[in-house]
């Protein structure tokens, strides 16, 4: 079970034809989790190749799970330790997966009930793929962060579906117990071993 607090992911791409490392910040974790509401998406930073200060991208990369936004080598490159690279689309079928779980306990518990209950109004799970299909880019940004910038976008609006799922299963006594008293981050799936 995943912890209530870690730190935001990285999404990464790296524009080899125009030479540059585009790196954000998401926090997929609940906007509660360090005592006052804070931004989903924080900073954006684009390196130029031939500028590139390994210890710079190394810091806002290492320790972190991994969300590659193009094809790259930069982790083995400049030897990065991370927690992971995230498996999108497995993020995706865990998180409806959840909910389902969820569901069917709301509607045995509703069976056996003296009394009607309000259903939860799951949200629908964007897959951020796709959200990051439907982001207008621009020159500039398209230039300094690659696809990290847009897939960026899509996990901010899974976290932020996800955390109003979390807000529905903590109001629930019964639900509790498929995951704790605290709200859960968005449960990652990663692929291979953590560097």
């Amino acid at each position: 079970m995943p912890t209530s607090y870690f730190r935001p992911i990285a999404v990464i791409d790296e524009v080899g034809a125009i030479g540059r490392i585009g790196i954000w910040h998401v926090d997929v974790g609940h906007t509660a989790a360090v005592g006052a509401p804070m931004p989903r998406m924080a900073g954006a930073w684009g390196y130029s190749l031939e500028e590139l200060d390994p210890e710079k991208v190394r810091s806002l990369i290492a320790g972190r799970f991994i969300v590659l936004a193009g094809d790259t080598d930069l982790l083995e490159r400049l030897e990065i330790p991370n927690l992971g690279i995230v498996d999108v689309a497995g993020t995706v079928d865990g998180a409806r997966a959840e909910i389902s779980k969820l569901q069917d306990a709301f509607d045995t518990h509703a069976a056996g009930s003296r009394t009607k209950l309000t259903a939860p109004d799951w949200p629908e799970v964007p897959d951020p793929v796709e959200v990051a299909a439907s982001v207008p880019m621009y020159p500039s940004s398209d230039e300094r962060t690659g696809q990290a910038y847009p897939l960026a976008r899509g996990f901010e609006k899974l976290a932020n579906a996800w955390e109003q799922v979390e807000k529905q299963r903590v109001q629930r006594p019964f639900l509790k117990p498929l995951g704790g008293d605290a709200l859960r981050p968005l449960p990652l799936v990663t692929v291979g071993t953590p560097a």
